[in-house]
C-alpha cells in the first residue's frame, strides 16, 4: 500500500491497475482474430484519487517553534527532538490556519519498540504509555506560554501522531 505523499515506500495500486487494463486490453487487440468479435471493457477504477490544489503552506511561527523546542528538551531530553527530518510531500489544511493566526505544526512520534507501522496503515498504533503523559505535559506547558501576557492571543497548536 503506497501513501500519496510517499510512493516510494509502498506499492501502487493504480500503476499496477493501468497495467492491468492495458494487458486485458492487448489480449483482444494482438491476440484475438478480429472477426471473433472480442470484447474488453473496463469501465470504472476507484482509485481514491482527489485532487485539491492551491492550499497554502502551513508556517510555523518561529518564536513558538524556539519556545517548543525549549519546552520539548526540557520535558522529554534532546534526544526527544528531531529537527532535519526529510521533508514530507503531504499535504495538510493546517495552512489555512497558520495564514490567520501564529501557529505551530508538529509531529509527534508514537513509535513503540516493535511497532514501527505508520499513519494510515491497518498495523498502525500509538504507544499509550508514551503518547499520553508525554503529550499531555508538553501542551498543558505550551498553553501556559501561549496564555502568558507575552504570548500573541491567538495560537493554533496541531499535532500530528507519527
Amino acid at each position: 500500500m503506497a501513501h500519496g505523499a510517499s510512493p516510494h515506500n509502498g506499492i501502487d495500486a493504480i500503476t499496477i491497475a493501468s497495467v492491468f487494463i492495458n494487458e486485458v486490453q492487448k489480449v483482444v487487440s494482438c491476440e484475438m482474430p478480429i472477426d471473433d468479435g472480442a470484447v474488453v471493457t473496463i469501465g470504472i477504477i476507484y482509485g481514491g484519487v482527489d485532487l485539491r490544489t492551491g492550499e497554502p503552506a502551513a508556517i510555523n511561527d518561529a518564536e513558538m517553534v524556539k519556545r517548543f523546542h525549549q519546552l520539548v528538551i526540557g520535558i522529554a531530553g534532546r534526544d526527544a527532538l528531531f529537527r532535519n527530518r526529510r521533508p514530507v510531500a503531504g499535504s495538510d489544511d493546517f495552512g489555512f490556519y497558520s495564514a490567520c493566526v501564529p501557529s505551530i505544526y508538529f509531529r509527534f512520534g508514537t513509535g513503540a519498540p516493535g511497532n514501527d507501522a505508520g499513519v494510515h496503515t491497518p498495523t498502525f498504533g500509538a504507544s499509550d504509555d508514551l503518547v499520553i503523559p508525554t503529550s499531555c505535559t508538553i501542551y498543558s506547558r505550551f498553553a501556559e506560554f501561549v496564555t502568558a501576557a507575552a504570548a500573541p492571543p491567538d495560537l493554533l497548536l496541531c499535532m500530528h501522531l507519527q
